[in-house]
């Protein structure tokens, strides 16, 4: 414990050499929800995106995650239960379509249409040699030049359930904290009950307590700003307040 005095102390010292980024709030990229939670999310916090099954939780989460690394105040760190990461480059890659066009729809490409464009290239522009590139797409190449603007500052990479406990996420935060230069980060985890623990807990409303307040430690611990995607059953989408 130190007492409020050395706290005072301390955020003098901070104020005077100017390190104040913990006060800083980085925006989310959506406005109204932004204002909602004080112009964005802060070191320290952990924010729950909680819904149904097929609603978008995953596609707002990455759409987050560009509009955090895009925007340059922070690095993001992006860990996903569900997909591996060529499958979110090419949600990237259609997603970047898709905003260079709003409020208009036209012009934008689905993920089958990347996958479709991949293939394509590499028949078309030979199998063999040096092969294709991707950027001489040219229905693909203003979405990757838009993500080589701000690539270096989103990290992919596929969690698993037998390594990505809480305890190997903080160990990761910390590793990717010293490589990145002190730089701010935020961590995506999508999504929080596929997390392991050993032992496996009884219930999933119990697995669900202990992974929270896991990550919560690990926000406050290491003061990088934490969000996860968290699935909701039937029963508690019904709640008044909904229950994960």
């Amino acid at each position: 414990p130190r007492s409020a005095l050395d706290v005072l102390v301390d955020l003098n010292d901070r104020i005077t050499s100017g390190n104040l980024s913990d006060y800083q709030p980085i925006p989310l990229g959506f406005t109204p929800l932004d204002k909602t939670i004080g112009l964005g999310i802060r070191p320290g916090e952990l924010f729950l995106i909680g819904g149904a099954q097929g609603t978008g939780k995953t596609t707002m989460a990455l759409q987050m995650a560009r509009n955090v690394a895009s925007g340059g105040q922070a690095n993001v760190l992006y860990i996903c239960f569900e997909h591996e990461e060529h499958y979110l480059l090419n949600r990237l890659i259609a997603m970047e379509s898709a905003l260079a066009h709003l409020p208009h729809k036209t012009g934008a490409i689905k993920i089958q249409d990347v996958r479709r464009e991949i293939l394509g290239s590499w028949v078309a522009e030979g199998q063999g040699g040096s092969g294709p590139q991707l950027a001489s797409n040219p229905r693909l190449r203003p979405s990757l030049d838009r993500i080589g603007r701000y690539g270096q500052n989103l990290f992919l990479m596929r969690g698993t359930q037998t390594a990505s406990t809480v305890d190997n996420i903080r160990t990761l935060v910390q590793q990717h904290k010293d490589l990145s230069g002190g730089r701010q980060l935020v961590v995506m985890v999508d999504y929080l009950q596929k997390v392991p623990l050993y032992p496996e807990p009884d219930t999933e409303s119990e697995k669900v307590t202990i992974v929270v307040n896991g990550l919560k430690d690990i926000a406050l611990a290491e003061q990088v700003a934490m969000i996860a995607i968290v699935a909701a059953d039937k029963e508690g989408l019904k709640a008044s307040r909904l229950r994960n």
